[in-house]
């Protein structure tokens, strides 16, 4: 695109960059420098101005925007440097950067079908994550409300920019001639209310349809037909997986009070969707009960049975992407896992009883174990199982052999005496119920036995009884149980960790090779060699084909075209109806390939006054309306104009001029303009 020259203060302008109904954008630098003192790029945004007038409704909401955006510090958002408020020139100057937006993103990344789900998913959590802090802001600018393809630009290192911030609502025209304009915009927006952080989440959506799809998800030709489009929904899009079409179902939804509730939400929403999407079903294990198991108790089966976490897509039960949780049967309803994508849920059910088994039976008499050795023990003692049980017998002796002393000793037992020699097995502590002295008895190298005394903690009775056998090893029952969930535990955490380090590395490798995918994207695509073609060669090609060619004044045919001019300086005019005029000067000293692209052009079909154009030469050259191409040729006859005063002309393409008269258009009257050429 060539464009002049312009001096905007302190800047020169190099390149058109795009143009609005109400701006144009320029790529500028210093103009008061000299060469490689001061090499930065800078963006400016020119108020268009009419008769040297800017729109006195624009100029003041465009200027308090950029004050606002001048003041703004903040990490993806490009900022404005240099206002200028007039007169005159009105224009707001910004940092540049380097990159593509997502429009050029989507044409190259997917020139052909859907874009990546995965690479949609992380440029939307990236421009998330930009107005996370600008919704946080408590004072303005608190939104971007204007968010589209345009305006969100993608550097070579995969950083993501937000560009005009708040001056692209600021400056949007309105009416249905210029109802693209608000195909990313939320319901609310159209219908006139100033943009809120819910309306940024509605253009993420509407951005997430696009990378996808390579279109908006809703386009009308007026304002009203368009609002009704967005009520109705957007359509289903099978080839789309249930994670994302869940995130943008929401953040597209026509009642903002339906959306996630701050950009935040929707960040963590994405990236909880690609972990679930990733992982894949993770189940929890269970066990179930056996014939002779102890059962646990039901507060103990719902912690076992719980298993892994389950991660919904939002932050509340109504704001995940997810299927929200639905009542059933058990005490909550079922959730998205985190390994399965979003699916309807009708019902809940409990998850399946836990019971511990236990390592041995629990039975009323004595284990198997413990047999043998009380039936030993009890003839032993020739006493039953189950009864006190004494180290040794005492033996009825005679009673000449009983001194007094030991008489005396074995007082209210009379006939009854001790036996004790070295050669007793059962020498050792005697145990006497009645007494709390224990009498330790030692047969010294002599033969001589050796009494000592100590006392003894008295044990009660009743210990030694069946029953407190029997409830010492019913005390051990909840240590094994504890012992056995801490084991079990421990494995299951195990291979829970294993595998979240394993899914974690091969993330991490997923995310390195996309990232340096991204990054061979990204970089610009080698310039094709230069065609050799003979001297004043000239190729022509437009897209879309069919264009009219004018060379030097004189109509040749459609392209493509391939012609044959004298070596030199040529002036070429390209025509198609429905599009904008191409002019050019090109120089077939060497031949040329000479492709463009065509532009649409605004049709000029919302006025209220028809107007009816005629040319004595038909179909050839292009009309004109307040300056602007109106992308019709003369003559043309479906054009509509507001009543007041217009300059309508016609660019008479041999003479290289624009003919044009000023007329003064009335309510109900059609109106029709003859031009002699």
């Amino acid at each position: 695109m060539t464009t002049k020259v312009l001096r905007l203060g302190r800047f020169q302008t190099e390149t058109l960059l795009g143009e609005g109904g109400t701006t144009q954008t320029f790529r500028a630098r210093l103009a008061d420098v000299k060469p490689g003192a001061d090499e930065r790029q800078f963006v400016v945004t020119l108020l268009k101005s009419e008769r040297g007038r800017p729109d006195a409704q624009l100029a003041p909401r465009f200027v308090e925007a950029a004050r606002r955006l001048a003041g703004l510090d903040q990490s993806g958002i490009v900022r404005v440097v240099e206002l200028c408020e007039g007169p005159g020139q009105i224009y707001a100057a910004c940092e540049f950067k380097a990159g593509v937006n997502l429009a050029q993103l989507r044409s190259q990344a997917a020139p052909h079908g859907s874009m990546e789900p995965r690479l949609v998913g992380l440029l939307a959590r990236k421009i998330a994550e930009r107005l996370a802090p600008l919704h946080a802001r408590t004072q303005a600018p608190r939104v971007h409300g204007g968010l589209n393809p345009g305006n969100v630009l993608v550097s070579p290192e995969g950083e993501v920019f937000l560009l005009d911030c708040g001056l692209a609502e600021s400056v949007r025209p309105r009416g249905d001639a210029f109802i693209s304009r608000w195909f990313f915009a939320a319901p609310e927006q159209i219908a006139g209310a100033a943009a809120e952080p819910a309306s940024d989440l509605y253009s993420i959506g509407a951005l997430i349809y696009f990378l996808f799809t390579g279109a908006p998800p809703f386009a009308a030709q007026s304002g009203d037909a368009l609002k009704v489009k967005i009520a109705a929904g957007v359509s289903a899009l099978p080839q789309m997986p249930p994670w994302l079409h869940s995130v943008m179902t929401k953040l597209l939804s026509s009642e903002a009070g339906a959306r996630p509730r701050s950009a935040a939400d929707v960040a963590r929403q994405i990236s909880a969707a690609m972990l679930a999407a990733e992982a894949g079903p993770m189940a929890a294990p269970a066990r179930t009960s056996s014939a002779g198991a102890v059962r646990v108790p039901t507060g103990f089966q719902e912690a076992a049975g719980a298993g892994l976490a389950q991660a919904s897509l939002g932050a509340g039960s109504d704001r995940g992407s997810g299927t929200s949780p639905t009542a059933g049967d058990g005490p909550a309803g079922t959730a998205p896992t985190l390994g399965a994508e979003p699916s309807p849920v009708t019902g809940a059910q409990s998850p399946p009883s836990v019971e511990a088994v236990a390592p041995f039976a629990l039975d009323d008499g004595i284990t198997e174990d413990d047999r043998p050795r009380a039936v030993a023990q009890a003839a032993r003692a020739s006493q039953p199982v189950g009864e006190a049980i004494v180290p040794f017998s005492l033996e009825a002796a005679p009673a000449e052999d009983v001194g007094a002393d030991d008489a005396a000793e074995f007082d209210g037992q009379p006939g009854r005496t001790s036996e004790i020699s070295a050669d007793d097995p059962d020498v050792g502590v005697v145990y006497d119920d009645d007494d709390d002295v224990e009498e330790q008895v030692e047969v010294g190298p002599d033969g001589k036995v050796k009494r000592r005394h100590r006392r003894r903690l008295r044990i009660p009775a009743w210990y030694r009884s069946p029953l407190a056998r029997k409830m010492s090893r019913l005390a051990l029952v909840p240590l094994f149980g504890v012992l056995i969930v801490a084991a079990v535990a421990g494995v299951f955490f195990y291979r829970e960790w294993t595998a979240t380090r394993a899914t974690s590395e091969q993330r991490n490798a997923l995310l390195v090779a996309e990232a340096a995918q991204r990054a061979a994207e990204l970089r610009p695509p080698k310039p094709p060699e230069a065609l050799s073609l003979p001297a004043g060669q000239l190729v022509l090609k437009t897209s879309p084909g069919g264009a009219t060619v004018w060379l030097d004044g004189v109509k040749k045919a459609t392209t493509p075209l391939t012609l044959t001019t004298t070596p030199g300086s040529h002036r070429l005019v390209v025509t198609l109806p429905g599009f904008r005029m191409l002019r050019d000067v090109v120089e077939t000293t060497t031949g040329v390939l000479w492709a463009r692209e065509m532009f649409p052009a605004p049709r000029l079909d919302g006025g209220r006054v028809p107007l009816y154009v005629t040319c004595t030469t038909e179909a050839a050259y292009p009309v004109f309306v307040d300056g602007k191409d109106a992308g019709e040729l003369c003559p043309a006859s479906d054009l509509r104009v507001e009543p007041g005063r217009h300059s309508i002309g016609v660019f008479v393409i041999p003479q290289n001029r624009i003919w044009a008269f000023d007329r003064e258009v009335q309510l109900n009257r059609p109106h029709r303009i003859q031009f002699n050429y």
